[in-house]
């Protein structure tokens, strides 16, 4: 049984939740795709999660690191702001309901100091007029929980390719 928590103030056993958060972590490891991501003499992109559940942070974390990204995990946009990453991040992924500052006040605060930075959202809730909100405020996309460690990875790199050309 393992003891991890499973978000930031809970202390309740991994077992004992049977939703997925991220669906087929492990069939995508190194590959999206078919692409083989080479990272060797290149800058490895700095990819930033922000989410208040241990579990997805964790999750998002061990699945980025697979894919040959530096990620850094947030317990809060706060902490994200604070932190300075915002200064080398290449890409956001940020929960939409947090406590404290939500997922779209931090888009529109990243959105002042770097308007070309790719943002996703994620979210446990569907909500259309959130979603819609997100897409006119510059988001990338917004992914639903659980949602697909492939797609998350191919919407990174297309958001990273696309922020290269401009």
């Amino acid at each position: 049984m393992s003891e991890w928590p499973t978000n930031s103030e809970s202390r309740e056993p991994l077992d004992r939740l049977n939703k997925p958060i991220i669906v087929g972590l492990r069939r995508c490891r190194y590959d999206v795709l078919g692409m083989l991501f080479k990272m060797a003499n290149q800058v490895i992109p700095i990819v930033a999660a922000v989410d208040d559940d241990f579990r997805v942070r964790e999750s998002i974390k061990s699945l980025l690191e697979s894919a040959g990204y530096a990620p850094r995990v947030f317990s809060s946009a706060e902490e994200f702001l604070k932190s300075g990453t915002l200064a080398t991040a290449t890409c956001v992924i940020s929960d939409v309901r947090m406590a404290g500052m939500d997922g779209i006040e931090l888009q529109r605060r990243i959105r002042l100091e770097r308007p070309a930075l790719p943002v996703i959202l994620i979210s446990a809730h569907y909500n259309a007029e959130v979603r819609q909100t997100a897409i006119d405020g510059g988001a990338v996309d917004v992914l639903f929980k659980p949602f697909d460690a492939a797609a998350l990875l191919k919407i990174i790199q297309s958001a990273l390719t696309n922020s290269r050309d401009k």
